[in-house]
């Protein structure tokens, strides 16, 4: 099944979530996805791995990316990210893993690998840089 994606860039609140959601609704069977809330999970699990968010050491970033799952699961709300089976909410909001995240999208394994979380979840609005799909467990000894 082919699967449109819009991607939409643009500087910090510079209203590219609004427009994305607007889309979203508007074209029918498409699904609004917020890439910039999976870079802020990458960083997320990466602190509770034990990993500096900001600098994390790119191998044991590697292995963790290789076994992390990432979908947006339905909520009363709307559909919100699930990590590895948790829902990490406003966890994803803090200032450090907001820093963190900002640096993984100029990493090109995090840039590279976050492509098809859109098609995973049915197609795809994204606000950011298209979806990423990663895959259930963490770094060794990191469960979260």
């Amino acid at each position: 099944m082919a699967v449109n994606v819009i991607a939409i860039d643009g500087p910090a609140a510079s209203g590219k979530s609004s427009a994305a959601r607007l889309l979203a609704e508007a074209i029918p069977g498409s699904v609004y996805v917020n890439t910039g809330s999976m870079y802020r999970a990458v960083a997320w699990k990466a602190r509770k791995c034990g990993l500096d968010p900001l600098h994390p050491d790119p191998e044991k970033l590697a292995s963790m990316l290789e076994t992390t799952e990432m979908r947006f699961v339905p909520t009363p709300t709307g559909r919100e990210l699930e990590v590895d089976g948790v829902l990490p909410g406003v966890e994803l909001r803090t200032e450090e893993i907001s820093r963190g995240a900002a640096g993984g999208r100029g990493n090109p394994r995090r840039s590279g690998e976050a492509r098809s979380v859109a098609a995973q979840n049915g197609g795809g609005k994204s606000d950011r840089h298209g979806g990423t799909r990663y895959r259930n467990g963490g770094v060794p000894g990191c469960e979260i």
